[in-house]
């Protein structure tokens, strides 16, 4: 978890306490499949343990994003990472100024190819010229590498904005990784997944999964079944504008585990009728 003391301004916070331990919960809000715009702060309940907390800060739109793009180069993906090199210019321009993406490629473990960067030109090469031209290979240790996409974000200097791994894979091969979840909640990363299935096929053609759609939905985010991982990947990027970011007080000093909860306010959720809200299950204190 990256619980950090701030000394910030914020313009859509006049309430915000300087010098607090605050905790980040990064929202999605989708009806009917469209994210939900326009939401306040006050729009927002959040308990931490069972225990309403107040929103100290808000963000939405205007916060900077830093996204790593972590492609599955095991030997069924090269098509895959054909029509993503073909598409990552296009994907990648839903960024904006400000913005940063790294991109790691992983088989038996997660690598990093490029490092944040605010040129997206210099990411776009690393996919077209180091990814597709690289080794592709039998192995795959899916949620091991999910995992391991945590530690750039480690290695980086502290700044205000919001996290994300974008994971491309078909979602076979090695499984069994214990608690991959915990790198990412400790980063305060939210992972989304891009499970690529050949067309007219089933990514989980028995039913089975790698359990990444689970680690995925810990984390706070959404996942997408396709036969366009380059296509899927511009709607991906695009939708993590429209996320919320939550800060409230870290409650206590004790450590653990702890629950987070996030639901839209009453009457928030009468004018967005069925509206699903996807945010982090939890995080560690140490």
């Amino acid at each position: 978890m990256r619980v950090t003391l701030l000394l910030l301004i914020f313009t859509q916070a006049p309430d915000f306490r300087g010098d607090v331990a605050l905790v980040h919960v990064d929202v999605e809000v989708r009806q009917g499949g469209r994210p939900v715009e326009n939401l306040r702060a006050d729009d927002f309940r959040v308990r931490d343990d069972g225990r309403p907390q107040p929103i100290v800060n808000f963000g939405h739109t205007e916060e900077t994003l830093d996204v790593i793009l972590l492609l599955d180069t095991s030997t069924s993906m090269r098509p895959v990472i054909e029509q993503v090199a073909m598409i990552a210019r296009q994907a990648l321009s839903q960024l904006q100024r400000g913005d940063r993406v790294a991109v790691m490629t992983f088989d038996c473990d997660a690598a990093l190819i490029a490092d944040f960067t605010e040129d997206f030109g210099v990411a776009e090469k690393s996919i077209r010229y180091q990814a597709l031209q690289g080794k592709f290979t039998g192995c795959s240790n899916i949620q091991k590498s999910l995992a391991q996409s945590a530690e750039p974000f480690r290695w980086q200097a502290e700044r205000h904005g919001r996290r994300a791994v974008v994971i491309v894979t078909d979602d076979k091969g090695g499984a069994g990784y214990d608690n991959a979840v915990r790198p990412l909640w400790d980063v305060d990363a939210v992972a989304l997944g891009i499970f690529v299935a050949r067309p007219g096929k089933n990514v989980y053609p028995g039913g089975k999964d790698m359990g990444v759609r689970k680690i995925v939905e810990q984390t706070g985010g959404d996942w997408i079944q396709t036969t366009d991982a380059g296509t899927s990947l511009a709607e991906m990027i695009a939708g993590l504008r429209s996320r919320y970011s939550l800060y409230y007080a870290l409650p206590g000093k004790s450590g653990g585990n702890r629950k987070i909860k996030v639901e839209v306010a009453p009457q928030a959720a009468r004018e967005h009728r069925g509206a699903v809200v996807r945010a982090r299950a939890g995080y560690v204190v140490k």
